[in-house]
């Protein structure tokens, strides 16, 4: 089947804008109307997971740990970027030991990348193999950098953000209310097969009333395609994934 619709890796995106998505693309239906598009039935479903998915993110915003998470993430991150920084200076230093272990550090840094870009989990473990690298057979060349102050902050931050997020989970499982990840794969499955459901009716009717809510939506998935773009596609971003292809 042709497909009218521009397709978006739902997968990629963060609980609020994956909920923003779907709550502009509710209204591009309401504005139009579910009946001229066909989907009354699955429209009335999903009006009813997105309610559940509201609640959801409610708690998920209420939850005490939740600024702590997002804090202590910034500070690892920026703890990896001072050793970054460290990097190029080294790599510019005028005292020839420097130099030399500078470049000696430098390929660690590119096998792992910008840590800071990568996903909570991927981002931790990451911080934990890189350290050990470091303090491993790389230890001399840290020495002569005196890195490890920076090292040492980089791993408490990396600790502490674990540990929140071990008792965020913890304060999930204790509640009784909807799992996002669980509604996140349900209001994807809706939605494709209204999109498909929408994409057999133009096909089969040639419907020009539903051209214009065609233009809106594409023209809104290539907002978030513009956003995911400039993200790392290394990982799966939202907290809670499933292995269901979202790719809608």
């Amino acid at each position: 089947m042709n497909k009218f619709f521009t397709r978006l890796d739902l997968r990629r995106l963060h609980n609020e804008e994956w909920f923003n998505f779907f709550t502009e693309y509710k209204g591009f239906v309401l504005y139009i109307t579910a009946a001229v598009l066909g989907i009354q039935q699955l429209f009335a479903n999903f009006i009813e997971l997105m309610q559940k998915a509201d609640a959801a993110l409610e708690q998920i915003r209420k939850s005490k740990v939740t600024d702590d998470i997002v804090q202590l993430d910034a500070r690892r991150d920026n703890a990896f970027r001072m050793l970054k920084s460290a990097l190029r200076y080294g790599l510019s230093s005028t005292d020839p030991n420097q130099l030399a272990a500078a470049k000696k550090l430098e390929p660690v840094f590119k096998h792992y990348g910008n840590l800071a870009a990568k996903s909570y989990d991927d981002e931790t473990a990451g911080i934990v193999n890189f350290i050990q690298d470091l303090r491993g057979s790389y230890a001399s060349y840290v020495e002569i950098l005196e890195w490890e102050g920076m090292i040492a902050a980089l791993e408490l931050a990396n600790n502490e953000f674990e540990a929140a997020i071990l008792l965020r989970n913890a304060e999930s499982a204790d509640r009784p209310a909807y799992k996002m990840l669980d509604l996140r794969t349900k209001i994807n499955r809706c939605y494709l097969d209204m999109i498909e459901k929408i994409e057999a009716k133009i096909l089969l009717n040639g419907d020009e009333d539903i051209a214009e809510f065609v233009k809106n939506l594409n023209s809104n998935i290539e907002r978030y395609k513009q956003t995911l773009a400039r993200r790392k596609p290394a990982s799966r971003v939202y907290d809670e994934q499933t292995e269901e292809d979202s790719t809608i």
